[in-house]
């Protein structure tokens, strides 16, 4: 039996006295939060319609689910693949200008993934206190518009690399297993944490007989150093 459990009331636990804020206090990426890739190809499909390009056919036949569902299951990374017929660099290079170029316009379209219910469950319910990892201040701007988010900490990537805090929370939440965010928080020491990492189809890689695991990125292989726990949720 636990030590002290029999001091423990019925009523304590059910008022969440004893709650799991020490417990479960994660770390979670704006991208994991808001899907800018909907958002990227929604930006695309209203205001950039080179039909040289883009795909306006396939554009103009998905609804907003059907585009995210599309996005989830894409083999590349590059949201852009879907939609083009326009190869590879040359698409990388073409995202990389609409988010360095037209990123506030991304973030106008961009929706929220279903973790935002996930959070809102936590804080209200569960004592559990969320941060959320963002790049820029119009990140934190959009963010702090939804009530769900409202007692979120957020917090500037660069400002956490400062304070050296990147390694301090138990649990951690990812979009890809290689970006800047995973990058600079895979290069602290991360002993025995949980990071979880959604099972977008660019996120795994596929063996001759089509056995998926979670993909090999340089970051990942650095967290496994670590003993960390990874989930593919």
């Amino acid at each position: 039996m636990l030590e002290g459990y029999t001091e423990i009331s019925r009523e304590q636990i059910h008022r969440s006295d004893l709650n799991t804020v020490d417990v479960m206090k994660p770390l979670i990426t704006f991208d994991s939060i808001i899907d800018t890739d909907v958002g990227l190809i929604i930006l695309i499909a209203k205001k950039y319609r080179n039909p040289n390009i883009f795909n306006l056919e396939l554009l103009d036949s998905m609804s907003v689910k059907d585009l995210a569902g599309v996005l989830y299951a894409r083999p590349i990374e590059n949201p852009i693949s879907i939609c083009t017929n326009v190869a590879l660099p040359e698409i990388d290079e073409l995202y990389q200008d609409f988010m360095d170029n037209y990123y506030q316009d991304v973030l106008e379209y961009s929706i929220t993934t279903e973790l935002i219910n996930t959070i809102e469950i936590w804080e209200k319910y569960g004592g559990i206190h969320t941060t959320i990892l963002c790049k820029t201040q119009s990140e934190i701007d959009l963010l702090d518009q939804y009530y769900e988010l409202k007692k979120c900490d957020k917090i500037l990537l660069e400002n956490a690399k400062k304070a050296n805090i990147l390694n301090t929370f138990p649990q951690y939440y990812f979009k890809h297993t290689e970006d800047d965010y995973i990058r600079e928080v895979s290069n602290t020491p991360l002993v025995a944490k949980t990071i979880y990492i959604p099972r977008y189809q660019f996120n795994f890689d596929i063996d001759d007989k089509g056995k998926r695991s979670i993909n090999k990125s340089p970051s990942i292989m650095r967290i496994y150093e670590g003993i960390a726990n990874i989930f593919m949720q």
